[in-house]
């Protein structure tokens, strides 16, 4: 089974405490997208890192 195509370097896990009010967007931003929070969380962060020319993760 090859590695998912958000993931081509491999998976970590990451905790962190949001706002509710953020929490309950990024499950509804998922839920239209038809994406889990994970990737939704992982898009963001990349566009974060691209609009300032880093390449991140």
């Amino acid at each position: 089974m090859g590695k998912p195509v958000l993931y081509p370097d491999g998976r970590e896990h990451l905790s962190v405490v949001l706002p509710s009010t953020l929490k309950d967007a990024l499950r509804q931003a998922a839920k239209d997208d038809h994406r889990s929070v994970s990737q939704v969380v992982t898009l963001i962060l990349r566009a974060y890192f691209e609009q300032d020319g880093q390449k991140g993760a």
